[in-house]
């Protein structure tokens, strides 16, 4: 059976919220916390922070994004596949999770699509002044 992106979703918010490892459990009682007393325009800040604890190559392409942006003032896809390819080899499927982790960057507004295809700017940039964040 094929899956659909909505139960590949499902699987990741379940990882991320639900069953994640041990020693992530304390992160994840902290950051329920937090979305309970946070207004929610800080509440992406905690979800993104979960998702790089959980998955780490969301973190690595957050990274190299955020050095391209620093550096160009705008990230090109290929860009961010090369340097990730260079980190966890020549294979295809990191080429394509690249591109999975770039479209939920977009849709959660931290990047934005520029005329040119496969290139993106920077987006909702949140200042963090709250300690617990």
């Amino acid at each position: 059976m094929v899956r659909g992106s909505i139960d590949k979703s499902i699987t990741v918010l379940l990882k991320v919220w639900v069953r994640v490892p041990a020693e992530l459990e304390p992160l994840r009682s902290n950051g329920l916390d937090l979305l309970k007393r946070l207004p929610r325009r800080d509440h992406v800040a905690v979800h993104w922070g979960m998702v790089m604890a959980v998955y780490p190559f969301w973190a690595n392409v957050a990274a190299q994004v955020g050095r391209l942006l620093r550096l160009q003032g705008s990230v090109g896809a290929a860009h961010v596949q090369r340097r990730l390819r260079e980190q966890y080899g020549e294979r295809e499927t990191v080429s394509r999770r690249v591109r999975y982790v770039l479209r939920s960057f977009v849709d959660w507004g931290v990047l934005s699509e520029a005329e040119a295809s496969g290139v993106y700017g920077a987006g909702l940039s949140l200042p963090i002044d709250d300690t617990r964040l």
